[in-house]
């Protein structure tokens, strides 16, 4: 099998998956019942010594490139050199001097992944003067393992990378460093992810950030949840998070920007998987009635614009937008 073969998105284009099985007219596109699933398992089926280096490959994009429901699944990065040993699931090239690219990424799932370097879910590349710098709305982003940033790795050595996280989980990712996500912005460069109402849960570090590592890079979380690391934040050089009107884990070390739930306070999801139990894509992370989460964010909120939740519901349903991806689950009178 040919490795180096993946689904190449190239710059400008909108790709639309969860059509029916041969085809349909927009209003019958439904994601979550019609999978369109792109797999890295060229080969040996299940065996994946023989996938795909890269599921996905977007080089030098910009943010009009729209790629909207699909399942990214059994990447293996695993060869030599950067191009092969990061982004088993989607490898986002941007590096170079006046290189960019931040494709906008909209109802996918990226699970199942694995990279021997950075970013077994996705690889963010913006070093060395360039940007890589997505935004990824309504995504969920489980089940990967890397060296480095089981979930998402963003690289902006001596450049930039920055992704906006929005309505997302990243969730029962394993690595050695930053088993959700890792961020560098070290030898002049810049990474300041910015989280958006995500849930940061069950993902799991052998040596340090559970939740997140961070290399000189100042990230942001606003109506998030931490929850069930390892270790919640961990790093080196000059970096700092900043978290506000979020729920986060005890133990977590972080700048506290205002209106954050007293650490350790339980959001009661549905079914949150220890971290012990990464990789995986197991849980259910709704929160329950009577959830700290409920009607506790940004008040207006300014930082979330988008109009509908991980389930496509509305992103507001009583008045105030709820901590993490969903708003709750409205409970039917059945008297």
């Amino acid at each position: 099998a040919d490795r180096d073969l993946s689904f190449n998105f190239p710059d400008s284009v909108v790709v639309l998956g969860g059509y029916p099985s041969g085809g349909g007219i927009l209003e019958e596109r439904d994601w979550v019942c019609y999978k369109t699933i792109l797999c890295g398992d060229i080969g040996i089926v299940g065996d994946n010594s023989d996938n795909s280096y890269h599921v996905v490959v977007t080089t030098n994009v910009d943010s009009v490139t729209v790629i909207d429901g699909f399942c990214i699944t059994d990447g293996n990065a695993n060869g030599s050199g950067m191009n092969r040993g990061n982004g088993g699931g989607w490898l986002n090239e941007g590096s170079g001097e006046g290189n960019e690219s931040s494709p906008t990424i909209v109802n996918c799932v990226i699970t199942g992944n694995r990279a021997a370097g950075a970013g077994g879910g996705m690889f963010n590349n913006g070093s060395d003067l360039g940007n890589s710098s997505p935004v990824l709305i309504n995504c969920i982003i489980s089940n990967n393992n890397a060296e480095a940033g089981g979930g998402i790795a963003n690289y902006g050595l001596n450049g930039m990378s920055s992704p906006t996280l929005t309505n997302c989980i990243v969730s029962g990712n394993a690595a050695a460093f930053g088993g959700g996500i890792y961020n560098r912005g070290d030898f002049q460069g810049i990474s300041t992810p910015s989280l958006i109402n995500c849930d940061l849960v069950g993902n799991s570090a052998s040596s340090q950030g559970g939740g997140m590592f961070n290399a000189a890079a100042n990230p942001t979380m606003v109506n998030s949840i931490i929850w069930n690391n390892s270790t919640a934040f961990e790093g080196f050089g000059s970096f700092s998070i900043t978290i506000n009107y979020s729920i986060s884990q005890a133990g977590a070390v972080y700048i506290d920007g205002g209106n954050n739930k007293p650490d350790g306070t339980d959001p009661l999801f549905i079914y949150s998987p220890l971290n012990t139990a990464a990789p995986t894509a197991a849980g259910d992370f709704h929160v329950q009635h009577g959830s700290p989460a409920i009607n506790m964010g940004e008040n207006p909120s300014t930082s979330n614009t988008y109009p509908t939740d991980l389930d496509g519901m509305s992103r507001i349903a009583e008045g105030i937008i709820d901590i993490g991806p969903y708003e709750k689950l409205i409970q039917c009178d059945t008297d």
